[in-house]
């Protein structure tokens, strides 16, 4: 952006000053300035350098401020004043504060009420600016800003007047077949004869004929069933294939992404995004009255609550409706049982007001229904904190559980009394009558846990662990599942069978060989011979007689014989689209064997976006797409950043920063994790799986020749590269001790010099210090992460059993982790309770830490592995968690009626 931008702050254009630059867009560079005269801030619009010379490019610059000058509507963005000044024209508008509609589809989609309210203020703008003769033409997310006071309609840049257009516009558009990519955050933009942004064209703009109201009716429905779905309506790599899908293609139905999308919605959009404008609604007034309707109805019932058509569906139902709240209907139906049996209910749940349900990664969570099938459980974002909540089905309001802040993965107890749940690295149960929580046991990375009929807690305490077991009242654990590393290096989502004494748990391997496949098993507390028993992509659960399972986004069900453990019959979609979350392998559904199933719908849940954080938290900008991004890294000038994205296998990418471009490094069948980049950018050293044994590579960056081994000999991954080139930072193992970290010296013998290995404690995450004088890391103590940093000695003997530095200083005072040097050397950053910290420190004469200072806050993605990278402005660039979804997740009466229509 700054490339192009020609004004600094503090520049005059007449009484306007310029405070700083908003963006650049391809009508024109926006600036923040301040009215001098009438002292308020206001937006200024001038065209870009390279675009000032041509004339019809000017024409349609003040264009646009005359069509704004006459829509004077709450709705539309205001035109204050228009001038030229040293060359440069310019207009003054509104400043509005606030986010764009494109920004906010990136976060998250929509609620359904917030659509309804979004879509309304944009037909009325539209409808006042039709009704002046006027069609915008370029109606797209980027050009709707979304305020405390609602939605304005912003950029009429390609708007003509009607009489205009009737009189002037002829000829075909010609077609660039450059395979140009679309990217999320970036529609592609049509350059010649045509004007507008493709993915919201109307067939007859790209056929270069005349465009009228129903232009902007298309490009409507285009962008309601993005608001709706979170998907476009047209895809493709190039303008020709986007074009082509608008001319040729009906885009998926709305109810196959969005299940309980009621009709009449499905039915405006899908009458908008008609082919033939004929056929489509004939004025954005039309779409608004209709739009009004379906509001006003939605707000009558209690809850937005979607019923299952139904052939029987009676007068009663509805009386029923009028009485009860959305949930307390779908309760008491299921436990009464005492309704015709031609009926499935099926509505939708709200998250907590102002947060979203918390899905995603290693703090996610899907939602839970109770045994007893009374309650739901969830864990949710709400202002920016997680914590676990509770929905009773026969109340719509859900209830905080004081204490669980951060808390993910929640089970139930047997009885529906106690919430088993993880927070930090401890697993922990909540009494839900006196609201206490106890400690259990100690986790490090938990992938899930199940309570049995017997009183005993199966759970899976880190991302690459074999079934662990534990009694309910605490105390010692024990292994339940042997992990056969060179077929699956991780068992997770463990699940208890009625019988408390079997259970079933997903076989995953991170590795992906060409020979094995993700699968569900069975085992017992004794340790008996696991048996497979599907081949499945997430989390399992054996419900009644039925094994639930997914493969890609779709739910199935199918028989087992609880004696037997055989499968019985065919398996049977369930749910043809269901939330899936490929880094930890889950589906987000739960069921009860008397009828209910909750889920979340939709395909993969969000990746998660790098975003450059000042040191006060401001942010300045994301790096690259939204991606499942997991460990960072990057090199001292800031101009190349490593990164390992999970896609389910994790693959390193390199980005450009400069450029903002990734591409792809690694392709082997295998997995590529936590990349440490060099300091010059040039190489990147990861680890990976070999022979079931992590090893450390080495690959220069540019994508040429093929991968070194540098360490092999024992289970390895990096940490660090020193600064002068000629170390690494090496977390390592051998059989029987626990990780401790290593120097690996580049040149000559590459030997690894232990630097931390003490029988009992685990060190990791380790960093040297610029002048290579220290090193810090990070080491568990009394169950809490804390940060240390010790003397760097590079004398000690290879073949040393313990090695324990001279000294050590704590740097952190109540936890931390994932410590980094600035590149100065003169302080230390770590996270501590999602907070950024610094300390300063100083070397010399001898070494002192001060206090930690808090920086920013952020909700980080990556718990294991370095999730940001320091540039050398001094700013962050944080692996973030996305804003989880605040749209409802689905609850069904009888799913049993959804395997009957299946079967038949």
């Amino acid at each position: 952006m700054g490339a192009n931008l020609r004004l600094a702050p503090g520049t005059r254009l007449g009484p306007y000053e310029i405070v700083e630059a908003v963006g650049v867009g391809g009508m024109g560079e926006v600036y923040r300035a301040r009215d001098t005269r009438l002292e308020r801030d206001v937006a200024i619009k001038i065209l870009p350098q390279h675009l000032s010379d041509d004339l019809d490019l000017k024409a349609r610059f003040r264009r646009e401020a005359k069509a704004v000058s006459a829509l004077q509507h709450p709705h539309i963005c205001v035109l204050h004043d228009i001038g030229s000044e040293n060359g440069l024209d310019f207009i003054v508008m509104e400043f509005l504060d606030g986010e764009t509609l494109a920004t906010r589809l990136l976060r998250k989609i929509p609620s359904r009420k917030e659509t309804l309210q979004i879509a309304i203020d944009v037909a009325e703008a539209l409808n006042k600016a039709h009704r002046s003769g006027i069609v915008h033409r370029d109606l797209k997310p980027g050009n709707i800003m979304l305020t405390k006071s609602g939605a304005k309609l912003m950029d009429f840049g390609l708007a003509k007047s009607v009489a205009l257009m009737a009189s002037r516009e002829s000829g075909s558009p010609l077609f660039s077949a450059v395979a140009t990519i679309a990217s999320d955050t970036s529609p592609l933009t049509m350059a010649g004869a045509l004007v507008g942004t493709v993915q919201y064209m109307s067939p007859e703009q790209i056929q270069g004929k005349q465009a009228d109201e129903r232009s902007d009716v298309f490009a409507f429905g285009a962008l309601l069933y993005e608001m709706l779905t979170g998907k476009r309506a047209f895809e493709g790599k190039s303008q020709l294939s986007i074009a082509s899908a608008i001319l040729e293609k009906e885009p998926p139905p709305i109810s196959d992404l969005q299940p309980l999308m009621p009709a009449s919605l499905e039915h405006l959009v899908k009458r908008a995004l008609e082919k033939d404008a004929e056929e489509r609604w004939q004025s954005i007034s039309d779409m608004r009255g209709e739009l009004l309707w379906i509001s006003q109805s939605e707000n009558t019932e209690s809850r937005k609550m979607a019923i299952g058509k139904s052939r029987s569906r009676g007068a009663w139902i509805y009386a029923i409706i009028a009485v009860l709240g959305a949930i307390g209907i779908l309760y008491s139906v299921v436990q009464s049982r005492k309704r015709p049996e031609s009926s499935l209910f099926k509505l939708s749940v709200l998250p907590p007001q102002d947060g979203g349900f918390a899905f995603y990664g290693d703090n996610g969570s899907e939602p839970l229904i109770s045994p007893d099938g009374k309650h739901l459980a969830f864990a949710a974002v709400v202002n920016g904190k997680q914590a676990l909540y509770i929905r009773d089905l026969d109340s719509d309001v859900p209830r905080l559980l004081a204490g669980t802040e951060g808390g993910r993965f929640p089970f139930w107890s047997p009885d529906s009394k106690q919430v088993g749940y993880f927070a930090g690295e401890r697993m922990l149960k909540l009494d839900l009558e006196s609201n206490i929580s106890t400690e259990l046991t100690e986790v490090a990375n938990p992938r899930g846990g199940s309570w049995g009929s017997k009183g005993n807690i199966l759970f899976a305490p880190d991302f690459r662990s074999a079934i662990y077991v534990v009694s309910a009242n605490g105390g010692p654990k024990r292994a339940v599942t042997r992990l056969d590393t060179a077929k699956h290096t991780s068992h997770r989502w463990p699940v208890f069978l009625p019988d408390g004494e079997h259970f079933i748990y997903l076989a995953a391997n991170h590795r992906l060989p060409t020979d094995s496949k993700n699968a569900l098993y069975l085992s017992s507390l004794s340790g008996e011979n696991p048996k497979q028993l599907v081949e499945s992509g997430c989390n399992g659960a054996v419900v009644g007689s039925s094994l639930f399972f997914c493969r890609g986004n779709k739910l199935f069900a199918q028989g087992i014989n609880l004696r037997s453990f055989a499968m019985t019959g065919d398996p049977h979609v369930l749910i043809p689209s269901i939330m899936t979350d490929a880094s930890t392998w889950r589906a987000m559904f739960s069921a009860t064997a008397n009828g209910l199933l909750v889920y979340a719908p939709g395909s993969q849940v969000p990746g998660s976006e790098l975003i450059r954080f000042g040191r006060s938290g401001k942010r300045l900008g994301r790096v690259g797409e939204l991606r499942d991004y997991l460990v960072l890294s990057s090199s001292r000038d800031g101009k190349k950043v490593a990164a390992e994205v999970a896609d389910p296998i994790s693959s390193i990418w390199i980005a450009d920063t400069q450029a903002n471009v990734f591409s792809r490094l690694t392709f082997t069948g295998i997995s590529a994790r936590q990349p440490v980049i060099s300091p010059d950018g040039r190489q990147v050293v990861f680890a990976s799986d070999i022979n079931g044994k992590e090893v450390v590579l080495r690959k220069l960056t540019n994508g040429l020749g093929g991968e070194e081994a540098l360490v092999t000999e024992k289970d390895a991954s990096p940490n660090d590269w020193s600064q002068d080139g000629k170390y690494l930072m090496i977390q390592a193992a051998d059989p029987g001790l626990p990780y401790g970290l290593f120097a690996l010296e580049l040149s000559g013998s590459k030997k690894l010099v232990p630097l931390f290995r003490v029988p009992g404690e685990q060190a990791y995450d380790g960093s040297f210090s610029p002048d290579m004088k220290w090193f810090l890391y990070t080491l568990p103590q009394n169950g809490r992460e804390e940060i240390f940093v010790s003397p760097l000695a590079l004398d000690a003997d290879p073949k040393a059993d313990t090695v324990k530095p001279a000294a050590s200083w704590q740097i952190s005072n109540a936890g931390g982790s994932l410590g980094q040097w600035s590149r100065d050397g003169r302080e230390i950053y770590y996270f501590a309770d999602g907070k950024m910290i610094s300390v300063a420190v100083r070397s010399t004469p001898s070494f002192q830490a001060g206090a930690p200072k808090q920086l920013f806050s952020v909700a980080i993605r990556n718990l294991t592995g370095m999730p940001y990278a320091i540039t050398p402005e001094g700013q962050f660039i944080v692996n973030t968690v996305v804003q989880p979804p605040n749209s409802p997740i689905n609850l069904i009466s009888d799913w049993h009626k959804l395997l009957t229509a299946a079967e038949r």
